[in-house]
This record gives C-alpha cells, structure tokens and sequence, in this order.
C-alpha cells in the first residue's frame, strides 16, 4: 500500500507558506483565508479630529490555507472559509472588483470534494513511487533500486572508500544492475545482479558514467565521445572521476574483467550495459580466460537449476598496485557469491574467492567467503546477503 504521509507534509509545508519576508524567511499564510488587511478603524489627526479609516497597504494572500484544503476532512466548521474584506487591493476578476467598491462580500469558492481530494493524493503518491529515479547515482540502494539484492538488502561490507558512488546502472532508460564503486581507486566493490542468462551477441562499446563527473549531466551511461561532445564534461573532469578506455591500454598480463558479465543478462541491452568502465577492473589475463570464465560459464549455469531466481554479487578487494600510471587500482582478489531462491522453504547459495594474479579459484560456502572478506577488508564482519540466505 502506498503511504502518502511524505505527500501530505509536504503539501502542507507548500500552502501553509507563501512568499519571502524581509529577512529572507518564509512568512506563513493565515489558515483561515483573508484576502486584504484593513487600517483596523479612524485615526485621530494632530488636531484630535476623528478621521476616515485608510485602507492600509496589502499583499495578496494565498485563499487556499491549510483549514481550507482540508476543509471535506474537518467538517464545515473548521474548514469553512471567511469573506474577503474591501480594501484597496485591486482583484484581477472584475465581478470581486466591483463587490470590493460597494462594499459587498462574495462567498468563497467550494472547498474540493473528499474523492476528488483523495483521487489527487492517489496520483500525486503513484507517481511519487513508481518514477525510475532523478539520478543514475543515488544516496540510497534500498531506495532506488533494491531489486538487485536478496530480500532488497545490498552487502554490509563495512568498506567505505575514500570517494564511494552508489549507481543504479540504467541504460535505455531502465535500471539493469547496481554497482558500488569507489573513485579514489577507479575501480568498482561490487556489482549486484539477476542472473539472467541470455543468447544476444556481445557487446563491443564501452560506456562511462556522466553523473560521477556532475550529478547535473544526464543519468545514463553512454561513450566517452559522446559525453565529451554533448556536455560541458572536460576530458580531465571525466578522467578525475572514474576509469577511462585509455586506463586500459597497453596492459600486460591484465585485461578489462567484468564483475557483472554480459553472459549472465537476457538480452542485447542488458548485456550492452554491462559494457561500462565502471563495472570493470583488471583483471589476470589468465584468470579472466580460465578459471573464472569457467565459474561464469559452467558452476552458475549448473548451481541455478531449480532456482526461480538467483541473486550474485560480484566484488574485488583493493590492492597495493595499480595501473595507468597509479590511476587505476589492481585488486588483490576477487570474488562472488550467489543466492538461489526456490521457494520460501529452499534457498541456497555458494561463493569463490580468487587472488587476481592466478588462474584458480577456491570454491566456498557462503558464510566461509564473508569470513574471508572480513580479514582482507580489515573489518569486523561483513554480510553479503540478507540473513535469510544461509550461510552454510
């Protein structure tokens, strides 16, 4: 069910407040709805005559006060509006014009009806919950894209770095994947996915993240030619952000290795997405080839009979090398973990953990890999999965 509690605070906050007082803060609108101010009765002048009321100077006020809003909720007696008093404050509706000049009152407007007052929080709510995000890079995993993770809950690894960007990997305006990837090091913690395996030809573009550049540039991964052309992005801007193409040359004994493989998604665009430098790290040539290709292509394929959805996450674990003239760490390990959903009653899971400069991997249960983890990471503990998956 959606909660709309977050819509009305904030409805509330917008018509309870209109405008900027002089000192710069928001001056609240009466609740119930006047439109003029008047001089408040005669003056006396020096000379100790009475005279005429003045209409004193107005600012026109919002009608629509909170008691009036919310008038079919209150009951007529709370939410009823008051008259507006003559003053010198010209209405732009001529027949209120007239009314003021002979002193006459006009009833206010209706107040809305409760169905149509509740058919608009319905369409404000759904479109409040069901929009794809303002931002490939979001504050908020659980919030923005939690699809990706078992039971909705990313890793609790423990692990800041130094300059973290959580994306919601989207490509043709839909979220594929998500990636925790820390800029300092140019490399991504992990990639979180659906094991989805498909038959599409693979990919051949690699892609960047204009949002790790500016949050202002669009949110979807694209060429770096592309970006470089179609925004105010600088080629330094781009590379202080993440990795580029030109990180990857020339390497020996490395290659660009996926942590969310093209093999593992459906179909053509889901594979293209995977094509991006931010879900890319160096890899071992001869791992990348061997050993971990077979895990890729053979163990999950095997692993995921029966299951009705499978959840992996795939992470590397920062090292003391890099690439790219110390641009572009080397991770020390690799590893994955996956859990496999068959029902309520049957879920299971598996994991491997690499060293990224030897074609082997160790196969490991999933609670004996977060061990592991937790000794490379230097931490406490870490969680790759809801506890719901086990751990043995």
């Amino acid at each position: 069910m959606l909660n709309c509690k977050p819509v009305v605070q904030q409805f509330e906050t917008r018509v309870l407040h209109d405008g900027d007082d002089s000192a710069g803060g928001r001056r609240p609108v009466r609740a119930t709805p006047r439109h003029y101010k008047d001089s408040g009765g005669p003056k006396k002048s020096s000379g100790g005559k009475a005279q005429p009321a003045q209409a004193a100077p107005c600012r026109h006020i919002r009608t629509i006060g909170r008691r009036h809003f919310f008038a079919p909720f209150l009951g007529a007696k709370n939410g009823e509006a008051r008259p507006a008093q003559a003053s010198c404050c010209r209405y732009k509706d001529p027949g209120r014009a007239a009314a003021a000049r002979r002193g006459l009152r006009r009833p206010p407007a209706a107040a809305p009806s409760v169905s149509t007052m509740l058919l608009v929080l319905f369409f404000v709510c759904l479109g409040w919950h069901t929009r794809l995000g303002d931002a490939e890079v979001v504050d908020s995993f659980e919030e923005a894209c939690p699809q990706f993770f078992f039971r909705g809950t990313p890793p609790r690894i423990g692990l800041t770095p130094a300059r973290p960007a959580r994306i919601c990997q989207r490509y043709r305006n839909q979220y594929r994947y998500a990636t925790m990837y820390d800029q300092a090091n140019r490399i991504p913690v992990y990639s979180a996915y659906i094991y989805n395996p498909g038959k599409a030809k693979r990919p051949s573009t690699w892609m960047v993240e204009p949002q790790l550049v500016d949050l202002s540039l669009q949110p979807e991964m694209t060429p770096e030619g592309s970006l470089l052309q179609k925004s105010r992005a600088t080629q330094a801007e781009l590379e202080k952000s993440q990795a580029v193409l030109q990180d990857y040359k020339n390497l020996t004994d490395y290659n660009r290795g996926h942590l969310n493989p093209n093999s593992h998604q459906p179909d053509l665009d889901a594979k293209k997405s995977t094509f991006t430098l931010t879900n890319i790290v160096p890899q071992y040539i001869k791992l990348n080839g061997g050993s971990w290709n077979n895990y890729e292509q053979q163990t999950m394929q095997s692993n995921t009979q029966g299951c009705k959805e499978t959840f992996a996450v795939v992470g590397a674990v920062p090292g003391n090398n890099y690439i790219a003239g110390g641009r572009v760490n080397k991770p020390s390990h690799l590893w994955s973990a996956a859990c496999c959903y068959v029902d309520n009653n049957h879920i299971r899971s598996w994991a491997i953990l690499a060293r990224n400069d030897k074609d082997a991997v160790e196969e490991l249960t999933l609670g004996e890999l977060e061990e592991e983890l937790a000794k490379l990471y230097q931490q406490n503990s870490v969680a790759l999965f809801h506890s719901d998956c086990p751990r043995k």
